[in-house]
């Protein structure tokens, strides 16, 4: 009997273990390389789509994104390297010409965090015609959130999405980042690119029964080497 429930602890704590890994893995990580092509929207700015580097642009997106910053760029087909994915802006923007680190804002988060599930309230995601309008008013509110003073602005009071990330946080319906991270982008060089945005999956409490499940299941293997 204890031989059996040792078996099926062990075995539900590798799934666990194995589901809490794929459950935090992002549309990229450090060290990929990758590519962007233009996509709607008519400032300097997203939406940007992503590809892995070596993919065709006709097949799947990695994700779509925007950028943070002012003085970095990116050039659409190049290659690009992830030199890491945190929650700031790294080097560059005309809040920091001098490179320190930027951390994103609150409400940058909360836009980027509905962007990408589809969920952001008055986004034109099905109609090409609108959609164009919808990216430039996020591109500019994250600007404007992050600072990059002659792109997003200081006089952003009638976007909408600058007022909407401004209620959400003032309420306390949004705090923190939540799942937004930022990819600090490096060129083929090694020089410092427009960092963009990105998602790092946050495991709901599911997942961290899961892994709870499978430390433990790890745990009684150890200790039944341990009796031997």
């Amino acid at each position: 009997m204890k031989k059996s429930f040792l078996l099926v602890l062990t075995v539900v704590g590798f799934l666990g273990l194995l589901f809490f890994t794929t459950a935090h893995a992002y549309p990229v990580n450090k060290g990929d390389s990758i590519y962007f092509q233009d996509g709607p929207g008519n400032t300097n700015g997203g939406e940007f789509r992503v590809y892995a580097w070596g993919t065709s642009a006709n097949g799947p997106e990695l994700f779509r994104s925007f950028c943070l910053e002012r003085d970095e760029y990116i050039s659409f087909g190049n290659r690009f390297i992830v030199g890491d994915i945190s929650t700031a802006a790294k080097k560059g923007g005309s809040e920091n010409p001098a490179g320190d680190i930027d951390p994103i804002s609150e409400q940058t988060a909360y836009l980027y965090h509905h962007f990408y599930h589809r969920t952001l309230a008055g986004y034109n995601y099905d109609d090409p015609a609108k959609r164009p309008a919808s990216a430039d008013d996020l591109q500019k509110a994250i600007w404007h959130f992050e600072d990059e003073v002659g792109y997003g602005g200081t006089n952003q009071a009638d976007n909408p999405y600058v007022k909407l990330a401004n209620e959400k946080v003032a309420l306390g319906i949004w705090q923190g980042l939540g799942d937004v991270r930022v990819i600090n982008l490096l060129n083929a060089t090694g020089g410092c690119a427009q960092d963009q945005l990105t998602v790092a999956p946050v495991p709901e409490p599911a997942t961290m029964l899961l892994r709870g499940s499978g430390l433990l299941g790890l745990a009684g293997i150890g200790r039944r080497k341990f009796r031997k």
